[in-house]
């Protein structure tokens, strides 16, 4: 009953903000992700691991590169199921995702969960984040609820179909412009294919919704290509 109710609140508040005014982008985006343990062992596995990845953006409607982000944490396994990670990441910002171009130092810690059933593979990230714009004096709090579900293809296991949604709440009212209460939704819906025991590729649609302060929303609807390498 509480998921039901949270899911309606969502979607309500989903449908108010877009009655607002909106602009609507075309992107391209692209992921970079590197995994593995921290270090290498032959008896038990090494609990402790590290990520590195960097997202970029590009707007097609206007030919220009949007966004560089360049991340990178530290993470500890608690069972074959969930993970404590914690890092920073530095993103760049550029028209027409900001006015004039600008950086942000975020900090985040962040929880993983998967697991499996009838076929499918369930997975969970809870992510919180400090954010530390140039246009700002005070530190922003967001916090972040991606679900994911993926299966594979009964005639190609190694191709599988992906779906999954993330929200992105606003904690506090920081002084950049950032309002207290939803931020943005993101849906990706897409293919994934494992290339090699360590490689694995998706792509995919993905649409983002933004409400913003004082601007029309923003609508992007991005075609999005990731490849993540995992060192075990």
């Amino acid at each position: 009953m509480n998921v039901v109710r949270s899911a309606t609140a969502v979607a309500l508040l989903l449908t108010a903000v877009s009655s607002r005014a909106v602009t609507t982008e075309r992107n391209f985006w692209t992921q970079l992700t590197l995994t593995g343990p921290l270090a290498a062992s032959t008896a038990a596995p090494c609990p402790w691991r590290y990520t590195f990845d960097t997202p970029h953006r590009w707007s097609v409607d206007t030919d220009e590169y949007a966004q560089g982000t360049w991340r990178a944490g530290l993470g500890y396994v608690l069972s074959p199921k969930c993970t404590l990670w914690a890092g920073g990441s530095v993103v760049r910002n550029f028209p027409p995702y900001a006015r004039v171009p600008y950086s942000e130092t975020r900090w985040f810690q962040q929880l993983s969960w998967s697991d499996q059933a009838n076929g499918c593979t369930f997975a969970y990230r809870l992510r919180l984040e400090q954010r530390h714009p140039e246009t700002g004096s005070r530190m922003g709090l967001r916090l972040r609820h991606q679900f994911r579900v993926s299966h594979p293809l009964p005639a190609t296991p190694r191709v599988s179909w992906i779906l999954w949604d993330e929200v992105f709440h606003h904690l506090n009212h920081p002084d950049y412009g950032a309002g207290r209460g939803l931020d943005q939704n993101r849906v990706f819906a897409g293919v994934g294919w494992n290339s090699s025991e360590i490689i694995r590729q998706e792509l995919g649609y993905l649409h983002q919704w933004s409400n913003r302060v004082g601007r029309p929303n923003r609508e992007i609807h991005a075609l999005s290509y990731g490849v993540t390498l995992n060192f075990r």
